[in-house]
């Protein structure tokens, strides 16, 4: 009888082991599919939207009302133009920051050199003031 009490104490040793291999194992299955996927997810990136804003003014530096400032989407030739404020002020929101654009202002039939809102510039409001020449007579 002596036997059957050893024996059955070594049964409870072999349980006791095999709880013990298992409570690391149920940890890391728990890690594994409960927490490391909301820790490892990717929370979605806020795009902040490109702005080109500038002024256009006289050879005086005098703000321009009226003045129509094109610009022209390089990656789709979509064109959208603006016409500046009473302080000579324009401004194009909602850019889309891999696209290139070509911007050109006018006023009386007269251009402002072109200007160009890069995609490799980073910033997300770039000013692009423009200079009207005076009329050719």
């Amino acid at each position: 009888m002596k036997r059957k009490s050893g024996s059955s104490r070594d049964e409870r040793r072999k349980g006791v082991r095999s709880l013990e291999f298992l409570t690391p194992l149920i940890a890391c299955l728990l890690f594994c599919v409960v927490i490391a996927p909301s820790a490892f997810a990717r929370k979605k990136k806020q795009v902040e939207p490109r702005v080109v804003t500038g002024n256009v003014v006289d050879p005086s530096d005098n703000p321009i009302a009226g003045a129509i400032v094109e610009m022209t989407d390089e990656t789709t030739g979509k064109k959208l133009t603006m016409v500046t404020q009473e302080d000579g002020q324009y401004q194009f929101s909602g850019l889309d920051e891999d696209h290139d654009y070509t911007l050109v202002a006018t006023y009386k039939g007269v251009p402002s050199d072109t200007r160009t809102a890069s995609s490799f510039d980073t910033r997300k409001r770039i000013v692009l003031n423009f200079q009207i020449p005076p009329p050719k007579e």
